[in-house]
Formats: C-alpha cells, structure tokens, sequence
C-alpha cells in the first residue's frame, strides 16, 4: 500500500470526513506499534510511546513559503521535499550508509502543513510563516541510534537555507494515549482537505511503495484483523 498516492489522491480525500480521518491515522500507528512487537494486537503500552514517539515541528524561514493571498494556488510541495531531506539525514545518520538496506527500521512518519492561528481554530488564509508538523514512531530495535541522533545538535540545526529551525518533542502521555497528538498534528491538513488550492497536505515517511517498507507491504492484513474497538 502506497500511503502517499491512497491518501494525497484529492478526489479520495474531500469525501473523507473528520473522524474518519482521526481514526485512519489513530489505527496508522497502532499498527505499527503492533507489527514492530510481532504483529498481534497487543495491550496499547503508556511507557512504550513514551520511549518511541517523537512530535516534531519544522520551522521554515518567513515569507519564503508565504501565500500572497486569500485564493492563491499554494504551493506546499517544496516543503515536504525539505523535510525529507531532513529524515533521509536522520536516516543516515542513525542507520549508517547501506541505510537502505534496513528500511523495515526506518521511523513510520506523518508529516503534516499547518499555518499560523490553527491552535486557536483561526487559520490564517494568507499567512507568512508556514510550518510542518510530524509525528515519528521509532522501531524498537533501532530506537537508541534514532532517538540519540534525534537530540543532537545537527539534526535540530538542519542546515538548510529554507529552515528556521526543528523542535523534536518527546511524546508524554495525559491519560488520553496518543490520540491527541496525532490529531493536533494533522489538524490544518485535515480541515482543509476539501480545499482545491492546496496541492499538498501532508506525506508519508518512509516515501516508498509497499514493496520496499514491509509495514505497508502488511498493512492491509493487518487492518483486516484489528479490532473493532480501536
């Protein structure tokens, strides 16, 4: 399953409605979580998320990727190319050079645009400072080496010209499990999924088919047998 055409697919996308959206990405990651601890349905884990999951936001420089006006097309696509530049040298960095070689260790990743005004239900139409928000699921098996590099200076100092600068946050359970976070962080793109003047809303990381990442490669099966509840 290519995450990246199923759901960057606009005519798909408009007739998806909120909750639908927020249970598709809540399922995403229990998943994952699953299929990284042998692939049954497990208990959800309070600790394991907040050992695994990391909220990152990428700050992109002012006026560089503004929207001049209220009904331009805008353009979002150069800034998921910058962001992948930085989880590819994230990748490297944690996997070593034949990092292709152990993608199945690569972090499940959800980026997603936001805009200035959105945590107060008032985005701005046209707006100067655009940002992405993600969500990273580290393997456990390469989770020392991810979340090592995660915190150091070169990774939160990504040097390039468009970005301001990253904050990676570890995730901290409030009672609510991950829900929240994951749903704050797709907050813009999912609301404006019906709006015909993005071109881009958010992507999937690793950004291969499912041939390559075996999780995607399972994910339908796995969707199949997930309970009900979820």
């Amino acid at each position: 399953m290519d995450l990246n055409n199923d759901y960057n697919n606009k005519a798909s996308l408009r007739v998806r409605r909120t909750r639908e959206f927020n249970n598709f990405i809540n399922k995403l990651y229990m998943l994952k979580y699953y299929f990284d601890n042998g692939g049954e349905e497990i208990p959800y884990s309070k600790d394991y998320f907040e050992k695994h999951l990391f909220f990152i936001t990428m700050h992109f420089k002012s006026g560089i990727y503004s929207a001049k006006n209220s009904s331009s097309i805008y353009n979002s696509k150069p800034l998921f190319d910058g962001f992948k530049l930085w989880f590819l040298m994230l990748v490297e960095n944690a996997l070593g050079k034949r990092a292709g070689q152990s993608i199945k260790h690569q972090p499940l990743t959800m980026a997603y645009l936001d805009v200035e005004g959105t945590a107060w239900g008032n985005a701005a139409e046209v707006f100067q400072t655009p940002h992405l928000h993600a969500v990273m699921l580290l393997h456990p098996k390469k989770r020392d080496e991810f979340a090592s590099y995660l915190e150091s200076d070169e990774a939160l100092k990504f040097r390039e010209t468009f970005v301001s600068k990253i904050d990676v946050i570890p995730f901290t359970d409030d009672g609510r499990g991950i829900a929240p976070v994951l749903t704050y962080a797709a907050k813009y793109a999912r609301n404006q999924m019906a709006n015909q003047r993005f071109d881009w809303l958010f992507e999937a990381y690793p950004s291969v088919s499912e041939f390559s990442y075996p999780f995607y490669k399972k994910l339908k099966t796995l969707s199949n047998g997930l309970s009900e509840t979820l």
